[in-house]
Order: structure tokens, then C-alpha cells, then sequence
């Protein structure tokens, strides 16, 4: 049993460095809803299942970014950012 939980940890390693490191170019907002109604944590934050969050991508480490896209547990959707003039 030992062996299993040192090799889930790894696994989900894998996966995070796999995901994509950053969003679309172009893009500077995340809006994210957890799935689950009551909330879930991921990131070193706290997201609602209730009402999306807005977070711009500057305020995330890349490692908090890939976790977010990764997980299946949240709803994220990347958001265009604003044209300049």
C-alpha cells in the first residue's frame, strides 16, 4: 500500500507538467467555477461552485496555472484580453 500512495503523488506530478504552462496568446484572465457545488480547492485557493471567479493570469505561478487547466474539477474558461487601442 505504501507503494501506491508515493506513486499517486508522482502521477498527478505528471500530469500537471503535461498540461499546458499558459494560455492561449492574447489571453490575460482566467474565469473559474468549481464543478462541484460545493467548492474545491486547488491552486492555494478556494473556488465556488456557485459563481465564477475572475483572476488574471499575472497572479498565478505557472505551476498554479497548469494545475488549474488540468483539473477536471473545475470549469475554466480563458478569456480574450481586451484589445488595445
Amino acid at each position: 500500500m505504501a507503494t501506491r500512495k508515493s506513486a499517486a503523488p508522482q502521477g498527478a506530478a505528471d500530469a500537471t507538467e503535461d498540461a499546458p504552462a499558459s494560455p492561449p496568446a492574447g489571453s490575460d484572465v482566467l474565469r473559474v467555477r468549481a464543478v462541484p457545488p460545493e467548492g474545491f480547492r486547488r491552486a492555494g485557493r478556494f473556488w465556488p461552485g456557485d459563481v465564477a471567479v475572475e483572476v488574471p493570469v499575472g497572479e498565478l505561478s505557472a505551476a498554479q496555472l497548469a494545475a488549474l487547466l488540468a483539473e477536471p474539477l473545475l470549469a475554466v474558461t480563458v478569456l480574450a484580453a481586451a484589445a488595445q487601442p
